[in-house]
């Protein structure tokens, strides 16, 4: 999941000090509604902490497995 050494670095740091973002999806028979919708929130969330967010691949992945 982790590209690098510095993403493992970063998610370190969130959870030791706390910074973190959290997003919720709201699902429909078991679907996820408004991907790209919260994709760019949790985009816009992490980059207020400096964080690189997932790609958009990457999240869809997260999200459908």
């Amino acid at each position: 999941m982790f590209k690098s050494r510095h993403q493992t670095n970063e998610i370190i740091d969130a959870l030791t000090k706390g910074i973190a973002v959290y997003e919720t999806l709201r699902t429909y028979n078991g679907k996820p509604f408004a991907i790209e919708e919260h994709y760019r929130r949790l985009c816009k969330s992490l980059g207020y902490l400096k964080i690189n967010p997932p790609t958009y691949e990457e999240f869809e992945k997260l999200i459908y497995g």
